[in-house]
Order: C-alpha cells, then structure tokens, then sequence
C-alpha cells in the first residue's frame, strides 16, 4: 500500500509506501513529513471517501489549516483526475493537492 500525492497545478507526485498499513492518523502525518515540510500546506485536497481520508484526524488538521477537503463519488475514480491518468497500481491510496502558483 501507499498514498499517492499529486499536485494539480505542477503535476508532481510523490508515492509514500505505507507498508504497516494506513489510518486518518498515519495520512495526516505522511502528508506532513512529506509534503508540507518540504512544500507547504495545500489549498484543497480531493480525495476518496477511504476512512483514512474522511476520519475525524486527518479532517480536523485540513480543517485547522483551512483547506477545503473534496471527496470524490465513491464509484467514480476518475474524479480523483492525476493520480488515475498516471495509471498508478490500484492498491494505493489516492489524495491530490492543489496549491496555487504564486
């Protein structure tokens, strides 16, 4: 398993492997070690509606930060849009960041 980061505006990805498993708990602190330290915090995050992503944890830190969460449908993968089109394996956990360009 692993969680599978992409920027919509810059097209970069990141594929963190979460080999001991994944929670609303583990997301929000690969997001943060490996995302926002490096890039800041995005402006939105869409995502599936897997309990990592829609547990009270990883929802309460974007909340905090004011980023707005979007849940895709969930039989509608391809809402998720970068991490699809770059035909990722299907076992990974799907978040994309978009951050304006400023």
């Amino acid at each position: 398993m692993a969680l599978n980061m992409v920027c919509h505006g810059t097209g970069l990805q990141i594929v963190i492997p979460m080999w001991d498993g994944y929670d609303s708990s583990k997301v929000t602190q690969v997001l943060k070690k490996h995302w926002v330290q490096h890039y800041g915090w995005p402006e939105m995050v869409i995502h599936d509606q897997g309990t990592e992503f829609m547990g009270h944890v990883f929802q309460d830190a974007m909340a905090a930060q004011g980023i707005l969460t979007v849940p895709i449908d969930s039989q509608s993968p391809w809402q998720n849009g970068k991490p699809r089109e770059l035909e990722a394996p299907s076992n990974y956990n799907y978040g994309t960041w978009t951050r304006n360009a400023t």
